[in-house]
């Protein structure tokens, strides 16, 4: 039998449909809800494409997903269907291209992020600003410190008020 690649692209293409998230349950599954047959319902796994976040899916959701084949038991959404969005300018700027996974990396349980000019953390009224000439500076409201043995304060010179 000489099979034709055309063939195995609508065998492929067949089993890729349209569907609706009628449900995200609780185990990390989707319920969906076939678009062409809507008694049909198949719980389905979701594709990761990256390491970044996953995407929030909510019910209603409008998706792509792959049928489960005969020996399995679930599907795989592999991604929302929605109107493209650009970056915004903001971000895009800030971004520059970059890829974030080549200035941040999880090794044995220890988040490293590098950056070239300097790093912030906001979070309402509190940051955490390091410079790239070696400047740290802590921002908030309230500060405590606290350490089970000797905190120590060391520098070339100490302010205190």
């Amino acid at each position: 039998m000489n099979v034709q690649p055309q063939d195995v692209l609508q065998q492929a293409f067949g089993q890729t449909r349209k569907g609706i998230v009628l449900e995200v349950m609780a185990e990390g599954l989707l319920l969906v809800q076939d678009s062409i047959n809507s008694n049909t319902i198949y719980p389905c796994y979701f594709l990761r494409t990256s390491m970044g976040a996953l995407p929030k899916i909510i019910n209603d959701d409008l998706v792509i997903y792959r049928l489960p084949e005969m020996n399995e038991d679930y599907g795989v959404v592999l991604g929302v269907i929605e109107k493209y969005k650009s970056l915004d300018e903001k971000v895009a700027k800030k971004i520059k291209k970059r890829d974030i996974t080549q200035m941040t990396t999880l090794e044995d349980k220890v988040l490293h992020i590098k950056a070239d000019d300097g790093l912030v953390i906001e979070c309402g009224q509190s940051s955490i600003i390091l410079t790239k000439d070696g400047k740290v500076q802590i921002k908030g409201n309230n500060l405590l410190s606290r350490a089970r043995g000797i905190n120590k304060i060391k520098g070339a010179g100490v302010n205190i008020n």
